[in-house]
């Protein structure tokens, strides 16, 4: 079972690859509905609006996506004996941790993982190219270049539901 805390794209396309490679559950927590509803789309079997939410222990692998400082206690509370703790998030502060006796008692492994090699980009596209991941939920509107600020204005508000792809032709206004 995988667990994930929020779901910006990178939550998203990491429940997609646990799916894909034979995570049976899928556990996705957001407190927006229209991304816990994108993250059913994309595989999740199951939305919670909040961690509070989540039974303790259940989970082998935990993915923290979000990069919030609070979330590594309900993390290392949401895993399995000697399960796996992964922060994907990038935390601009210090990271608060309540209770390490909890990780230590679990034996948990907790990585910090934010670099990207080569080959995960060839999975990901071959796995899209296979079928077994489909990319359309992720993608947004698609804008002009001379829509730039506005495809800015987009990802900075959060108004769009996927990525804002930008196109050189004139013919894709937003």
């Amino acid at each position: 079972m995988v667990f994930q805390l929020n779901t910006p794209k990178t939550g998203l396309a990491s429940g997609c690859k646990a799916r894909d490679r034979g995570a049976e559950q899928v556990t996705v927590i957001d407190p927006d509905p229209a991304r816990l509803a994108l993250a059913q789309v994309m595989g999740a079997t199951s939305v919670l609006a909040a961690a509070a939410e989540v039974p303790p222990g259940g989970h082998h692998v935990v993915f923290e996506c979000v990069g919030h400082p609070g979330l590594l206690d309900p993390c290392v509370s949401a895993t399995a004996g000697r399960g796996r703790v992964v922060i994907a998030g990038v935390h601009e502060g210090p990271v608060k941790f309540e209770n390490p006796a909890g990780a230590l008692l679990k034996e948990l492994t907790i990585r910090f993982s934010v670099a990207y090699r080569p080959g995960d980009f060839r999975a990901v596209v071959d796995a899209f190219g296979a079928g077994s991941i489909d990319p359309a939920p992720l993608i947004g509107p698609l804008v002009g270049i001379d829509h730039l600020g506005e495809a800015f204005a987009m990802v900075k508000t959060g108004a769009t539901g996927g990525r804002v792809l930008v196109s050189p032709e004139e013919l894709h206004e937003g």
